[in-house]
């Protein structure tokens, strides 16, 4: 009995700690519809998509302002990247998206 509680003591810890995102089929169409053109390039000046060490240094700055920067364009990035039926929650999903490795097909 003392081994199931601690078991689940640690599965309960391990959720309540784990960040969890399980992409949706509409953000992983989006990603391959308006994404995954530039962002699956190394050398594009871009984070590379499921690429952790590209996608921390900017999410540093808080996903607030990745999402801006995708919004309103930055550097060679056009405004909203091109996807007009995009939403600002469509972006939050998205760079959540590509920010995890765990992704990657």
């Amino acid at each position: 009995m003392k081994r199931i509680a601690k078991l689940s003591i640690f599965i309960i810890a391990e959720l309540a700690t784990a960040r969890v995102f399980a992409a949706d089929q509409y953000t992983v169409e989006l990603y391959d519809t308006y994404c995954k053109s530039c962002h699956s390039v190394n050398g594009a000046g871009v984070p590379v998509a499921f690429k952790k060490n590209d996608w921390d240094k900017r999410l540093e700055k808080g996903i607030e302002k990745v999402v801006d920067n995708a919004v309103n364009g930055i550097g060679n990035m056009p405004a909203q990247g091109f996807c007009q039926e995009c939403v600002y929650e469509d972006f939050e999903d998205l760079i959540t998206y590509m920010a995890d490795p765990k992704n990657k097909e």
